[in-house]
């Protein structure tokens, strides 16, 4: 009886330890559902009460909102990419002196152009009575009308968009 009284013993032990064991995880566990309910109190709150799932459905929503307006401005913007091509957005400017000219350097050619080397160039001469302003339309990098050479220039340079003056 000695022996059914260890073993008794031993299980009782080994009950009362498991009991111990599960005891102290249910206080882990309670304590741990306590600050997720105090987390939730506090976003519920900021939340204006509202469930996830609303808070998820409202967040895919304008997700959704924003890549179609994020598409739209993509398209906005190469739209504005193609119109670019045809503005004028290269210019460039040579001095020199015209046929008439002693001293300094009145007359002038301006040399404005777009991507596609469409464009203008605007050619004031200076004569000692006035000043007579040209104005030739180039299209794909050729004038209707010859081009001098100051004018060869002007627009030779506004394919690197830079101003120069001589």
């Amino acid at each position: 009886m000695i022996t059914g009284n260890i073993n008794m013993d031993i299980i009782f032990g080994v009950l009362f330890l498991f009991i111990l064991i599960n005891t102290i995880l249910v206080i882990v566990l309670f304590k741990k559902l306590s600050q997720i309910r105090k987390s939730q109190k506090v976003l519920n709150e900021l939340f204006s009460g509202e469930s996830v799932e609303e808070l998820l459905y409202k967040v895919l929503e304008q997700q959704e909102v924003i890549s179609n307006e994020a598409l739209e401005i993509k398209k906005q913007i190469l739209h504005l990419e193609n119109k670019q091509k045809y503005c004028f957005d290269r210019i460039s400017l040579v001095r020199y002196r015209g046929p008439q000219e002693d001293g300094a350097k009145l007359s002038y050619s301006i040399g404005i152009s777009n991507e596609n080397e469409d464009g203008l160039v605007i050619t004031g001469i200076h004569f000692r009575n006035g000043v007579n302003l040209y104005f030739k339309h180039v299209k794909e990098g050729v004038s209707d009308i010859e081009l001098s050479e100051e004018e060869k220039k002007v627009m030779a340079r506004t394919k690197v968009s830079e101003i120069y003056s001589e």
